[in-house]
């Protein structure tokens, strides 16, 4: 009995021996083959040029005459030849004649909305247009729809019949008319010369046409918007009469040698829009003291840039996706391939990869689809071949 407990004890302390070896080996190969991970990140690669530069389109000036004169047309409004965008008055009564009509219009325009349902919509309208206007500095804009929206949100008309607001529809077109008569005895208006875009804004640089951009030189560049702009203190507005726009900018010549004429690009305006424009290239210049004269063009976002002359964009040369991953999770075999382990179902599996460009500590990988969304790139590991089992 003794020597079996003897042989028991012994078992005891042996198999006690080992267990403590095991989680000593375990914690010894913990500090000594750490095992980590890392997430694959995704980053938009994009080749670009920062240029800055001014714009032309056609357009001409309509001068006022001074004195009590108010503008007919809305920034960003379609005019005609022949049509009236601005008002002469005799004195200064006129004016406030004009601010009530103004009123009655709105008033007018709530009334008509309540009967066909589209006051909200309306109103959302106006919103837009108001933020618009205050971005343009389009005071005169920004006055009329506040009058519309003061007629939409403060007019007490919503507990009337329809009976009631025909018979109120009719005394404001009354009062309009007799109102209209009165204006129009001490007025002289001014007409848009050509059909086209109206917008407030001037600037002295309206004669700049885009025949001006035809094969434009640096020497001619430094000419048109280099110099001082024509005087326009008694402009009303300008009607935009082309349907494209110009974009003229100077560049490096060896940056300029990226760009050729009569092929598109996408430009980024970060002060006109979110997305970039695509524009073509109609001339690039001949080379003068290191700089080239570019000329870009676009029938797109005209409105945008009715007020603007000076404007900073990005070229857009190439963009593309690539992957982002440690140097440390980068391998290579003796045939000169790349590879990468990713962590799938507790094993690591090999993926071949191809590099674009190499950084301090990581490097850009193309992303083909051969690393699944979400992996996780074994970064630090001791032994690793595909399938081992890692966790």
């Amino acid at each position: 009995m003794r020597r079996s407990n003897f042989f028991i004890k012994l078992l005891s302390i042996a198999l006690f021996l080992v267990l403590v070896c095991y989680i000593g080996y375990t914690v010894y190969d913990g500090y000594t083959n750490e095992f980590r991970t890392s997430a694959v990140f995704e980053v938009t690669i994009e080749d670009t040029m920062p240029v800055s530069g001014f714009v032309a389109r056609d357009e001409y000036v309509i001068s006022g005459n001074g004195g009590n004169t108010a503008v007919l047309i809305r920034e960003g409004e379609k005019v005609s030849n022949g049509q009236s965008v601005a008002a002469n008055y005799s004195d200064s009564e006129h004016l406030l004649i004009r601010d009530e009509i103004s009123s009655l219009e709105a008033r007018k325009l709530r009334i008509e909305q309540l009967q066909d349902g589209s006051a909200l919509s309306s109103a959302e309208n106006s919103v837009l247009q108001l933020r618009y206007a205050v971005s343009c500095g389009d005071i005169v804009s920004a006055d009329d729809i506040i009058s519309e929206l003061e007629a939409v949100l403060f007019e007490k008309y919503d507990g009337m019949t329809r009976e009631e607001l025909s018979e109120e529809l009719t005394a404001i077109e009354s009062e309009i008319a007799s109102l209209t008569a009165q204006l129009n005895s001490g007025a002289s208006y001014i007409y848009a010369s050509a059909g086209g875009t109206f917008s407030h804004v001037t600037d002295g640089y309206e004669s700049i046409s885009s025949a001006d951009m035809t094969n434009l030189s640096v020497a001619k560049y430094n000419e048109l918007f280099g110099g001082g702009a024509q005087d326009v203190s008694d402009a009303v507005g300008k009607v935009i009469t082309g349907l494209s726009w110009q974009y003229a900018v100077l560049v490096d010549e060896s940056a300029a040698e990226k760009i050729k004429a009569g092929e598109t690009y996408d430009i980024l305006f970060e002060d006109i829009s979110s997305e970039p424009i695509s524009m073509t290239a109609e001339t690039v210049s001949y080379s003068d003291n290191g700089k080239r004269a570019v000329v870009f063009s676009t029938n797109k976002h005209l409105q945008e840039v009715a007020g603007v002359r000076e404007l900073e964009g990005t070229i857009i040369f190439d963009s593309y996706d690539a992957l982002r991953v440690s140097k440390s999770a980068v391998h290579t075999d003796s045939d000169g391939v790349t590879y990468v382990y990713i962590l799938r179902i507790l094993q690591a599996r090999r993926i071949d990869v191809t590099i674009i460009s190499e950084h301090e500590d990581y490097y850009l990988i193309e992303k083909d689809g051969s690393i699944p969304a979400n992996a996780e790139i074994i970064v630090k590991a001791k032994d690793l071949y595909d399938g081992k089992v890692v966790q």
